[in-house]
């Protein structure tokens, strides 16, 4: 090639040879230029450009013969000189993207997009990169690599149960992934591998549990469910129901499952992962029910479903928290959708909608309840609950709180449009439950039946009662009109009274008679924990309480187990008390107390208890008082199941509200040793989360209080008066003699019994009880570690326990000795974690609730505790709570002081605590409460701002005019309030070496004041006014001035000088303050 003369010959060369297709002589046309470029003559800007365009140019030239690394090289050397030239980030963009580099790729057409927007050719190839990427992306997830292995030729049974528990890790959180895997055959086959009898019992575990979690999200369960609707129920057999639902698109029938799970050969881990897995996927029948029922204007019609079925499968992945999956094919969307949406049912009927689906699940739980194996039976009997129970609802709760915040009625329309259609929903939800008992009633409760009296094991027992009840509750909760519950409850009985046929023979053949009496009133009881009405109908049937009576004669600890249990539920309600005449009266309750079964002795005692309750006949010295709370407090020191334990507890919360027996428990008597180490050892053994532990708090916290003061904390804040309440029962008990009562002669029987064994008149004129005594109690329970036994129990707890754990602590904390030992043990941290911070809880109700209690337990704690002893932690933690309870404007005075007092002891510890104390607005709240009408309150919020004094906020309440004139009239109510007025002259000792403060106070009168307490003839507050006076006279200038032009205090100040005490502490004060004052 020719020698050029210039670099512009060389670049129009290299153009022509490009142009030819003369690749190599362009290059090296291109390369001669950039060392000509590097001689030129022109200005460094131009050679810039120049050499910038030859680079380009070459760059091209590589790339189109293919040479990616050579044109990389050149586009990037041509941005170093020109960043922001377009062609070059674009060829290189187009030479990555060449290579595979998808990623560097669009980092340079991200870049040409911000230089130019417009740019075509750019936005062009990003959304041919991005479309490529996502491609690549769907056809190798993690989803897709696991199925792949699953079904590798060569796969070990190790690498397949990976590949499956890979499946369900990612299906679990992942529900566009599930929908994906559903679309691609995915469960079937999971489900192939859980029906592969060459599989092992791992492997086939592995396949049902991933298959749960991929149905677990509606996106993929709703359509199987319409599946299954659209099959007939999913009902396998000869009915063709398993082709059926394979050809609308399940991969199994709900019999296939079942019988799967039933299988006597069934590995007991993959029977229950099948039931699990049934019960997840049923769960969504209640979305084809919504669409269905639901009002036109909520729901779409099928043509609309259908023309915007990728935009409803989207919202549907979305709502599960996945991405968006616009894929999903019309027909597919529109198959969890009805054909069209009917009125919403009046009559709390929904017809024959989901009929057979219903059969064929309650079948389902009744072969998995009859198992062969324990393992399965438990879990079809937790299944068949599961499915019982109305679902949980976001939407209607969260309308019910907005119904909440809005009174019920108010509102904007359009919130109340929400409302109605959140009710309608549990309408429908609780119809669809209701439905659902009753298929179970008819199908699945002979099962259930037979488990009711099992004898070998009782949590076996009790799980097959709860399943039951739970059917029950199902049909009598629904939320339908009077006259269709009536026609349920009938529908309910007649399935369920062949089953109790008292009287009526055995129920199998070879059955002995106590076996299927045990069966009988079995199902009484759990028919009447459910629901009080069907309860009363079950236990008024033929000799039912008789055959109780037979049971709770007989030896065997099962049948007097059961005959206990029927008595507890018996008098948990009101129709079913009068029906225990005949059991209280033969004294066969009291028989089972002494029943070698600590299953027995509890729930008679927590029967007798609860029918003492009621009729208010227990006196607190009499013998079944005695026998209640011996077996109770034998129950919870045993070792037995915590069933028991925690019925012991709950017959407890009874008998300790009377007076003798908190005594007895706390210091032990004749007829019972102390027992509060015993119940104490029995919080430390369990958590917040036990039953338990709301129990024993109530417990200690009834301890720890009187009846006067329990019956004034519950009238105070009702603007009533305990003298004004009783005159109210008197005149209410008298009306109430006059009301009819269906059970008045059964409930004098019920009294009559009860008098017959000891017991007094309602009025127990002997139940007296003293805040003395009271405080004895609290002091014996501090003692005997209570605190720490309510810290451990506090973590995790309900708000209701957490509420009497507060109290407890509050009236412990009444006894000024116990609460140092609430410190040490822990109480005092409890307390700050319940009293939460100040934030939001200044307003009404601030005082009131867990945080209240909690926060007036801190306070009273920290009145007389030395601060000092505390934490920086603890300290720092108690001011939000303590400013809080100040602020709230419901707060009670006591309350108020209180808090003041706790504040005032904190803020003397450092500036840490003040400073604190400000953060939280504690400044504004003391300065509110200065004005307050009571004299303590007024005192305490004065003397706490004194200790705030030396904190610049304080110290700028006091540079106001208001604030100095304030202070300065309560240093003179010396005559009225004498603690008051010493703190007040004392904070403006210690506040005007400020000059703010000094400007402030001599505007406001400050040196006439001063006179008037100097000359006041009161030592001490004398002593404050001069170091005040002193301190302003330091200060020179005007504010001295002012000081000596007031001939009152010059003369004060003499005749206070003169007249000084000798020895007293103020005296040198007073006579430098006079001196002083002379100039």
């Amino acid at each position: 090639m020719a020698a050029f003369a210039t670099a512009e010959e060389a670049k129009a060369a290299g153009n022509a040879a490009f142009a030819a297709n003369q690749l190599g002589d362009a290059v090296a046309a291109y390369t001669a230029g950039l060392r000509l470029a590097e001689s030129s003559t022109d200005t460094q800007a131009e050679a810039t450009a120049l050499k910038a365009a030859l680079l380009n140019n070459r760059a091209m030239a590589h790339w189109k013969a293919g040479n990616d690394q050579a044109c990389l090289d050149d586009c990037s050397a041509a941005l170093e000189l020109e960043p922001r030239r377009a062609k070059a980030l674009y060829k290189r963009a187009q030479c990555h993207a060449r290579r595979g580099d998808d990623a560097a790729a669009l980092r340079d057409l991200h870049c040409i997009l911000q230089i130019d927007a417009k740019n075509k050719d750019a936005v062009a190839m990003a959304m041919a990169v991005k479309d490529r990427v996502a491609r690549a992306a769907a056809a190798e997830t993690p989803m897709k690599k696991a199925f792949t292995e699953l079904s590798r030729a060569g796969a070990s049974a190790a690498d397949r149960a990976r590949a499956l528990r890979a499946v369900a890790a990612i299906a679990s959180d992942d529900p566009s992934a599930a929908a994906a895997a559903r679309r691609e055959g995915g469960l079937e086959a999971l489900w192939a591998v859980a029906m592969d009898a060459a599989a092992d019992a791992e492997l086939q575990t592995a396949a049902l549990r991933a298959l749960s979690e991929c149905v677990q999200h509606r996106v993929v369960g709703a359509p199987l469910v319409a599946a299954l609707l659209e099959a007939g129920g999913g009902g396998g057999g000869s009915g063709g129901g398993g082709a059926a639902a394979a050809a609308a698109g399940a991969p199994f029938t709900i019999e296939e499952v079942a019988a799967y799970a039933a299988a006597p050969a069934r590995a007991e881990d993959a029977a229950v992962a099948a039931l699990g897995m049934l019960v997840r996927l049923l769960a969504h029948d209640d979305d084809a029910l919504l669409r269905r029922f639901l009002p036109q204007q909520h729901r779409p019609t099928a043509a609309a479903a259908a023309a915007d079925a990728p935009k409803a499968a989207a919202a549907a992945a979305a709502a599960e928290g996945g991405a968006a999956d616009a894929t999903v094919p019309p027909a597919a969307a529109a198959a969890a959708a009805p054909a069209a949406v009917e009125a919403m049912p009046s009559e709390g009927v929904v017809g024959d909608w989901g009929k057979s689906l219903n059969a064929s699940a309650a079948l389902a739980w009744a072969r998995a309840v009859a198992a062969p194996s324990k393992t399965v039976r438990s879990a079809g009997m937790e299944a068949l609950a599961r499915w019982c129970a109305e679902p949980e609802d976001a939407a209607v709760v969260a309308a019910a709180a907005g119904a909440a915040a809005g009174g019920g009625g108010g509102g904007s329309a359009a919130e109340a449009a929400a409302r109605n259609e959140a009710y309608r929903r549990k309408q429908l939800r609780s119809w669809a439950a209701r439905d659902k008992g009753l298929a179970a009633a008819r199908l699945a409760s002979l099962p259930l039946y037979r488990l009711l009296s099992t004898e070998d094991d009782a949590a076996e027992r009790r799980r097959a009662g709860a399943a039951v009840s739970r059917v029950v509750r199902s049909v009598a909760g629904a939320l339908s009109p009077d006259s269709r519950k009536e026609a349920d409850k009938a529908a309910l009985q007649e399935a369920l009274q062949p089953l109790l046929k008292f009287g009526g023979g055995e129920v199998e053949p070879g059955e002995s008679r106590i076996a299927a009496v045990m069966r009988r009133v079995a199902l009484a009881t759990a028919i009447a924990a459910a629901d009080p009405d069907v309860g009363q109908w079950a236990l008024r049937m033929d000799n039912c309480i008789a055959e109780v009576m037979t049971l709770a004669s007989a030896r065997g600890e099962v049948a007097q187990e059961i005959a206990a249990e029927a008595i507890c539920a018996a008098a948990s309600f009101d129709a079913g008390r009068p029906l225990l005449g005949p059991v209280l009266e033969s004294g066969l309750v009291f028989a089972l107390m002494d029943s070698q079964s600590a299953a027995a002795r509890s729930a008679a005692a927590s029967g007798y208890a609860k029918l003492g309750m009621v009729s208010q006949a227990l006196k607190g010295d009499s013998n079944d008082i005695t026998k209640l709370l011996n077996v109770s407090l034998d129950l919870i020191g045993a070792d037995v199941p915590p069933t028991e334990k925690e019925r012991a507890v709950e017959v407890l919360t009874f008998l300790v509200t009377k007076t003798k027996v908190k005594e007895e428990l706390a210091f032990g008597s004749a007829r019972c040793k102390a027992s509060l180490e015993r119940l104490c050892e029995a919080a430390r053994a369990i958590n917040g989360r036990s039953p338990m532990a709301y129990g024993l708090a109530s417990i200690f916290a009834t301890l720890a209080v009187s009846r006067d003061e329990l019956k004034a904390e519950a009238l105070r804040d009702k603007e009533i008066s305990v003298e004004q309440y009783e005159q109210l029962q008197k005149r209410c008990d008298a009306e109430a003699l006059c009301d009819e009562e269906i059970f008045v002669a059964p409930y004098e029987q019920l009294q009559k019994i009860a008098e017959s064994h000891g017991q007094g008149p309602t009025d127990d004129p002997l139940d007296a009880d003293t805040a003395e005594a009271a405080c004895r109690r609290a002091a014996a329970l501090v003692a005997a570690g209570g605190v720490a036994a309510l810290r451990t129990i506090a973590d995790g707890a309900s708000a209701t326990t957490q509420l009497a754990i507060a109290q407890c602590y509050r009236r412990v904390c009444c006894e000024p000795s116990a609460r140092g030992r609430v410190v040490q043990q822990g109480g005092l941290s409890a307390l700050i974690n319940m009293a939460g911070g100040g934030g939001g809880d200044g307003g009404e109700g601030g005082e009131k609730g867990v945080a209240g209690e909690a926060r007036h337990a801190l306070a009273k704690t920290l009145v007389t505790t030395n601060p000092n002893l505390l934490t920086e932690a603890q300290r720092l933690g108690c001011v939000a709570p303590l400013v809080a309870l100040a602020r709230a404007h419901g707060a009670t005075n006591l309350q108020q002081f209180e808090a003041l007092l706790a504040l005032t002891n904190l803020a003397s510890t450092g500036n840490a605590v003040r400073a604190r104390v400000a953060s939280e607005r504690g400044v504004a709240a003391l300065s509110y409460l200065m004005f307050s009408d009571h004299e303590l309150v007024r005192r305490a919020a004065t003397e706490a701002m004194v200790n705030m004094l030396p904190h610049p906020d304080a110290l700028q309440h006091l540079r106001s005019k208001d604030g100095a004139r304030l202070w300065l009239a309560f240093a003179g109510i010396a005559d009225e309030d004498r603690a008051t007025a010493l703190a007040a002259a004392g904070g403006i000792a210690m506040a005007c070496g400020d000059e703010g403060v000094a400007a402030a106070l001599v505007e406001a009168g400050a040196p006439q004041t001063l006179a008037e307490l100097l000359s006041a003839g009161d030592a001490d507050i004398a002593h404050r006014a001069a170091v005040a006076a002193a301190t302003l006279l330091a200060h020179g200038g005007e504010t001295a001035d002012a000081m000596r032009g007031c001939k009152d205090l010059v003369d004060a100040l003499k005749e206070a000088a003169n007249a000084a005490p000798t020895g007293h502490p103020g005296a040198d004060a007073i006579r430098e303050a006079a001196a002083a004052i002379k100039g």
